[in-house]
């Protein structure tokens, strides 16, 4: 028996009152049928005089398709119901069919044994009961096109068909070969197989070594055997090799010039023959020097050519068809059938769930490379080990398992490594520039590689390749040595590379230490570098913080995962590279840079490079520093670095501008730490703010002076402190304003205090205006900066809260999703606080346990992204919706974690927690206590924001007001002896305290 591509049968059980509901379904189904996709067998289609129970029996027992016919009398059928339908079970256990619930008429059918599986049609309604049939009908038959569309990997038992006459194919059918279906019939279609017609020009199967191209021809010649009389097999790597295979059919076909002394003229006889003869089949093996094959083609073959080869330009000899890597579900189902660990036509569902998942893991970490699987199967085969004892083995001794090939295999003998460094030499030979392409391409993520890394960072990359990649013509015919074996795909229309991540693995072990590292570096520093190039295109570095916010989210995505891998290697190699740790940081990864700005500081030190070098690189560092630390909410180590680099720059009296640069990062730092008050006053942060306004003013800088407004506007709003907020910003606006009219920044500068503006007013509760400034800034951002997902989100979650805020719930929730939908992936930060916020709007509208679950979620992304303030946040939330519930013990243990968090960092969620707190007592009935948290609540608001320090006193006020009288005087008395410990006799607590006991006297 062998196995050929046949449609897939499809049986119908039914009980006979439903038979005319049978032949309607059939109708239905006949367009699948003409497109040679199913055939159908059921009772009706027996022939008479025949044994009808046991054709029956047989179409039942060799069925891909059951489709189970459910109504009444079906279920009340003892042939139908048990017989048919237990074997129907009976053969999808054992993974041999799919079976499909047709609900033709309603019955209760909720425990029978097909309960399990999806009924049809999809919408579980039976089909007498749709108004229109027709639709029903026609449902059905879609669901069964997409389901056939998910088991093309299906093959059928056949009688195997004789073999041509006339047949040299060297390999036996492949027992294990799998998927490749729709490869197969592209070649059939355009090959017009079994039809009368012009021979179609010759098709190339092209495709990377090893992916699986010789196999897919074999296969094509098994299944499609019986089309010709003739099939031939010629290895075509060199000209004596097709000149060997050409001899050879002279002598197949017995041709009179077979035994010529002169090769030439058996050559040609052969080519007569192709011309002259049709049915017949020629594959030309390896077939990847083009210009060699071409002279061994006949002008006007009558037959069929398939080549196979590495190369991707065919120079209009042949028709291409890539072959690709296996996709998860494929690759899998082959490794385990390879492996042994499946029967050659058995499914994948028959698998354990654990080899299942195991499996899909080592098809991804090897690229869905078949020849790499095949390996990896021979060798779990020979050797007895389990897939995970094969996948612990691969991850520490790659390089050996990627050079040995299975000592039983003899249809591809060559293993991964060995296929590929002969590639590789060509490639060298060719040209030497490819070749270093190549090294480059190695150390970056596979795929979505931007052609830019070469040229904007060709400085990075060496004499050779620098002179290459600033020259298109060289660049061109860079590419083209290395499409000649598949080795890189170049899409040229958004100028993108990718790579196989098991050619990269075997480049790489085959270098030495050094050229190692030295690739390794090259990569790091062109990839920085024009990440560094995309971020700042306007050449404004007073603008590098905001515009380092807004960066172009197709920039992000497409360098996130090469940022990944620049910090795995800077991490492994020990290579401290500052580009590298700025580039790291910018994408997101505090918690990698931070180390390798460590390991910057440490080689510093023993550098031979000037002092003045020295130093410049030292503020960097800190710099670099101090930013990882305060994404990830380690303020006080942050305000270190920042004071260092003041203390550098002031030390070697640098000029104006950057002091002024660093005492914006140290103010900055110093606000989020809440050092805002000393002794009830803004002195500490204030220093450095008005130093750095005054610095840009003498600096006669008028870009600079904005930017230092902006941040003032900003902080004020920060504080609380709206009217100086306000003239800040709308001075910082008109001046911006005025640069953008001339020219000299961009109009992003506008949106950026726009949003800043609208800010202010959301913060106040005032929606109309804090509305229109969000929507000229929104308006500008789509204009300007469309790809600013960052900063388009940031707006998007404002217009979320103020129609929040306007109990607009649906229209905040459009807003939310939309932020969500903008962030991710983009800035975790940031879609953390667009989740929170779905989340509180959840809890407006009472629905406790969805908000807790999204609580619980932002808090694992803050956890595992390092962000601390975003985990006390999401936990404060979390232990709203706790208390709401009515968990006071899990909510006290929530605000414990909280506090243990926040102390001496996040004075606003440490007020929260002392709210919250307090609200609990005093519903508790414990007032005194309650009392004690409030006041805690106005303390820690005071180092927060002075607004919200007013707000908290308010609460505090309001809740002595509905006290008992004698209550309250007790209280009063408290929180005056508080005061005067806390030397607050001059704040305005004790001034509402003083109203308050002037109050409850007069009464």
């Amino acid at each position: 028996m062998g196995t050929q591509s046949i449609p897939i049968e499809v049986f119908y059980s039914y009980a006979d009152v439903d038979e005319a509901l049978c032949h309607e379904l059939d109708r239905h189904l006949r367009q699948l049928q003409r497109d040679g996709l199913i055939t159908t067998w059921y009772r009706g289609k027996s022939i008479a005089g025949t044994d009808w129970a046991k054709t029956l029996d047989q179409h039942l027992n060799t069925a891909s398709i059951i489709l189970l016919l459910v109504s009444s009398d079906f279920v009340n059928s003892d042939y139908c119901y048990g017989t048919e339908m237990q074997r129907a079970m009976e053969r999808y256990d054992l993974g041999e069919t799919l079976i499909f619930p047709i609900l033709l008429r309603p019955v209760d059918w909720a425990s029978a044994p097909f309960r399990k599986l999806r009924p049809l049609p999809s919408n579980g309604v039976s089909i007498t009961i749709w108004r229109n049939r027709d639709a029903a009908f026609a449902n059905v038959a879609q669901e069964i096109r997409t389901a056939l569309q998910n088991i093309h990997y299906l093959k059928v038992s056949a009688p195997a068909a004789p073999l041509p006459h006339i047949w040299n194919i060297p390999y036996s059918p492949n027992p294990v070969f799998t998927g490749r279906e729709e490869i197969l019939t592209d070649l059939a279609n355009a090959l017009k197989v079994g039809q009368a017609a012009v021979p179609p020009q010759p098709l190339a199967i092209s495709g990377l070594g090893g992916i699986g191209k010789t196999q897919v021809a074999v296969e094509y010649a098994y299944r499609h055997r019986q089309n010709y009389r003739a099939v031939f097999w010629v290895l075509a790597d060199t000209s004596e090799s097709l000149l060997s295979g050409y001899i050879a059919i002279a002598s197949l076909l017995n041709l009179q010039e077979k035994d010529e002394q002169d090769r030439t003229l058996i050559v040609s006889a052969v080519q007569q023959w192709f011309t002259t003869h049709a049915d017949w089949l020629l594959i030309l093996d390896n077939a990847d020097e083009l210009a060699i094959v071409r002279e061994f083609l006949p002008p006007a073959p009558s037959g069929h050519i398939l080549l196979t080869t590495r190369a991707q330009a065919m120079g209009r000899l042949a028709i291409r068809i890539d072959v690709s890597t296996m996709d998860q579900d494929i690759g899998r189902l082959f490794l385990l059938r390879r492996a042994g660990l499946l029967a050659h036509d058995a499914l994948l569902r028959v698998a354990s769930p654990t080899d299942i998942s195991v499996a899909g893991e080592i098809t991804e970490e090897l690229g869905g490379l078949p020849l790499a699987l095949d390996q990896a199967g021979a060798y779990i085969e020979e050797t007895g080990c389990s897939l995970a004892d094969y996948q612990n083995l691969y991850h520490t001794r790659r390089a050996e398992l990627l050079k040995r090939r299975g000592g039983l295999v003899n249809d591809y003998p060559e293993s991964v490594a060995t296929t590929w460094s002969l590639s590789f030499e060509k490639v060298k030979q060719r040209s030497p520039a490819a070749s270093e392409l190549l090294y480059f391409c190695a150390f970056l993520h596979p795929d979505a590689i931007p052609e830019e890394f070469l040229t904007i960072g060709a400085e990075h990359l060496g004499s050779l390749l620098q002179r290459v990649a600033r020259d298109s013509l060289a660049l061109d015919e860079a590419f083209s040595a290395l499409q000649a074996y598949s080795l890189i795909h170049r899409r040229p229309f958004d100028k993108i590379l990718s790579i196989h991540r098991l050619v990269q693995a075997v480049l790489k072990d085959a270098m030495d230490k050094r050229i190692y590292r030295l690739w390794a570096k090259r990569a790091i520093l062109a990839v920085s570098w024009t990440f560094h190039w995309n971020r700042f295109p306007l050449e404004d570095e007073e603008m590098e913080e905001e515009y380092e916010q807004y960066l172009p989210d197709n920039v992000y995505e497409q360098y996130l995962p090469h940022a990944r891998t620049c910090a795995e290697l800077m991490e492994q190699e020990k290579l401290p590279i500052l580009t590298g740790a700025h580039f790291v940081r910018s994408m997101d990864m505090p918690d990698r840079a931070l180390p390798i700005y460590e390991q910057c500081d440490q080689r510093l030190r023993s550098a031979h490079i000037s002092q003045r070098q020295k130093t410049m690189h030292l503020l960097e560092i800190f710099e670099g520093k101090g930013h990882c630390y305060l994404e990830q909410g380690h303020i006080s180590e942050a305000i270190d670095s920042f004071l260092q680099c003041i203390e550098i720059v002031r030390q070697n009296q640098y000029d104006i501008n950057r002091l002024a640069h660093y005492a914006d990062r140290l103010a900055s730092a110093s606000l989020q730490l809440g050092n805002l008050s000393q002794a009830g006053n803004l002195s500490h942060v204030v220093k450095f703010y008005e130093e750095r306004l005054n610095l840009a003013r003498l600096s006669g800088n008028l870009s600079m002076y904005a930017n230092a407004l902006h941040s003032h506007g900003i902080i004020y709003i920060l504080w609380g402190r709206f009217e100086e907020a306000q003239w800040y910003l709308r001075t910082a606006l008109s001046i911006r304003q005025n640069l953008f009219e001339t020219g000299k920044i961009s109009e992003i500068a506008i949106g950026l205090t726009l949003n800043a503006i609208g800010l202010m007013y959301l913060d106040q509760g005032i929606l109309y205006e804090a509305d229109e400034y969000f929507k000229r800034a929104y308006e500008i951002y789509k204009r300007v900066r469309p790809g600013h997902r960052k900063a388009i989100a940031n707006i998007k979650n404002c217009f979320g809260k103020i129609a929040m805020a306007r109990d607009q719930l649906q229209e905040a929730k459009n807003w939310f999703e939309d932020a969500q939908k903008d962030s991710l992936n983009v800035n975790r930060g940031l879609y953390i606080d667009s989740l929170n916020n779905q989340g509180h709007l959840l809890t407006l509208q009472e629905r406790w346990a969805e908000a807790a679950a999204i609580f619980e979620e932002t808090m694992e992304i803050a956890t595992q992204s390092h962000y601390n303030d975003r985990r006390a946040e999401s936990l404060i939330y979390l232990a709203v919706t706790f208390k709401k519930r009515g968990l006071q013990q899990r909510t006290q243990q929530i605000l414990q974690e909280v506090e243990q968090i926040s102390e001496g960092k996040y004075f606003y969620l440490l007020g929260r927690a002392a709210q919250l707190r307090g609200d609990m007592d005093y519903e508790a009935g414990c007032y005194e206590e309650a009392l004690h948290h409030y006041l805690h609540e106005c303390e820690y608001m005071l180092h927060h924001n002075y607004d919200k320090h007013l707000i908290a006193i308010h609460r505090l006020t309001d809740v002595l007001l509905e006290l008992p009288q004698d209550k309250s005087h007790s209280m009063i008395k408290m929180l005056n002896t508080y005061c005067e410990e806390h030397e607050w006799t001059h704040s305005f607590l004790w001034e509402q305290i003083q109203e308050l006991s002037s109050w409850f006297i007069d009464f």
